[in-house]
């Protein structure tokens, strides 16, 4: 039998840690367990003790890990609250290969310039989601006097 792919996804809310483990099976996805911990160390989606929420999200994991009988190696995490904030931005690179052929690397470079902004106070980018990508074509021209 074809196993699918664990996925697990953690809530931490201000009332409940929860997590909940799943098999993908096509389109699928088969709940092998969900676990559900009262939140220690948050306030309206803030960490107000690290010692506590770790706790919480601990006892949640190791919950959810016992009723699925699986480890839990990763998961998708929701944080909600108003201090997180997304932002657009724009990044802009020149390439200039013989080839004129766009690479991994210029696509790496342009998402590395959207994120040389500057940040408030206090704050980190914790994930980047390119949009779109837009190439424009300059073409040099000469102009030659005689």
């Amino acid at each position: 039998m074809n196993r699918g792919k664990i996925i697990t996804g953690l809530d931490v809310g201000t009332t409940y840690i929860r997590v909940v483990v799943a098999q993908t099976s096509g389109e699928n996805l088969n709940v092998m367990a969900a676990a559900e911990i009262p939140a220690e160390g948050v306030s309206k989606g803030v960490i107000t003790s690290i010692e506590d929420a770790v706790s919480s999200v601990s006892s949640a994991l190791e919950k959810a890990e016992r009723l699925s009988g699986l480890p839990i190696e990763s998961t998708f995490v929701a944080i909600s609250g108003s201090h997180v904030i997304s932002e657009d931005s724009h990044g802009v690179v020149a390439v200039g290969k013989a080839d004129g052929e766009i690479r991994d690397d210029d696509v790496e470079r342009v998402i590395e310039a959207a994120q040389a902004v500057a940040s408030p106070p206090n704050y980190e980018i914790l994930h980047v989601i390119p949009r779109s990508l837009v190439l424009i074509i300059k073409q040099a021209s000469k102009t030659l006097l005689v």
